[in-house]
């Protein structure tokens, strides 16, 4: 049985700003996609599957960053060179409704779409 996605999600290369709680200390990354569910974003190490991540996001022509909550869901092994960042899958636990409306309707206006079952 194959899991279906219930949010939108969009590849996107967007810059945004991550930090491993209890660290203050905010840090550069890439999104590689975005999406009502959650992100995947280049880091240069992977992460413990469940291990909580906070995201700060701005938006193309949007005035104010989201922010939103996460835990790990994956991390990609292929990433895994020293010279190369983990590519890291982060499901969102935590963001405010109107944060939510916002990546919703970015993922809807630039072609987001729901994975769809294999085919038989």
């Amino acid at each position: 049985m194959s899991e279906r996605r219930q949010f939108l999600r969009l590849p996107a290369t967007l810059a945004a700003k991550y930090r491993i709680p209890p660290s203050w200390d905010m840090a550069p990354t890439t999104t590689a996609t975005i999406g009502g569910g959650g992100a995947s974003v280049l880091i240069p190490q992977c992460l413990p599957y469940g291990a909580e991540v906070e995201i700060e996001l701005t938006l193309p022509a949007a005035q104010q960053p989201i922010r939103f909550t996460t835990q790990v869901a994956w991390c990609d092994a292929q990433h895994s060179a020293a010279s190369r960042p983990h590519q890291v899958g982060l499901e969102i636990v935590d963001i405010r409704e109107q944060d939510h409306r916002l990546l919703t309707h970015y993922c809807l206006q630039h072609g987001g779409t729901l994975d769809q079952p294999p085919a038989a």
